[in-house]
């Protein structure tokens, strides 16, 4: 009860490795513009597990079971985190970054800072990562998941904050 509204106090600033300011924080209706921008401008073979069209994005932004963060550089949306919530026993952990923001340390610092908030909130934190994205596992591991266990196509990995690094 009221996590929703907890999630949407979450804005935290940072600093790319490259010294652009960044802020994480939980995106809004009024978001949903720049939402849609950005997923248009997704590249790769695995997007978000919703339609990435104003439609799926308007619904990814108030869907009860959907914690949407924004990932911003220089006041830009340039990447989404989506916290899935199954509840009433865990959350699962999705991120996605447009291209150019690739190596700057987001993924990783808006991974820390949502680990963070569900593990506030005791909400065991899962992800799943085809065993194919080896990137995209190497950032969830420095973030402090580990893998659990592996079916022929997907990683299971569950966050442990002693596995985080500082």
């Amino acid at each position: 009860r009221g996590l929703r509204k907890r999630a949407s106090r979450l804005d935290v600033p940072f600093m790319t490795r490259t010294g652009l300011d960044a802020r994480i924080r939980f995106l809004k209706t009024t978001d949903k513009s720049s939402f849609v921008e950005m997923l248009s401008g997704l590249e790769g073979r695995y997007g978000p597990p919703h339609p990435v069209d104003a439609v799926g994005a308007s619904t990814a932004l108030t869907r009860f079971s959907y914690l949407p963060f924004g990932i911003f550089v220089e006041e830009k949306l340039s990447g989404y985190l989506l916290l899935r919530l199954f509840y009433p026993s865990r959350a699962v952990t999705g991120i996605w970054t447009l291209p150019d923001t690739h190596n700057l340390g987001l993924g990783q610092e808006a991974l820390k800072q949502t680990a963070a908030f569900s593990h506030s909130e005791h909400l065991p934190d899962y992800a799943t990562i085809p065993i194919d994205n080896h990137n995209s596992l190497r950032m969830a591991n420095s973030a402090g998941w580990q893998v659990i266990r592996t079916n022929r196509r997907f990683h299971v990995l569950l966050w442990q904050e002693k596995m985080a690094s500082p």
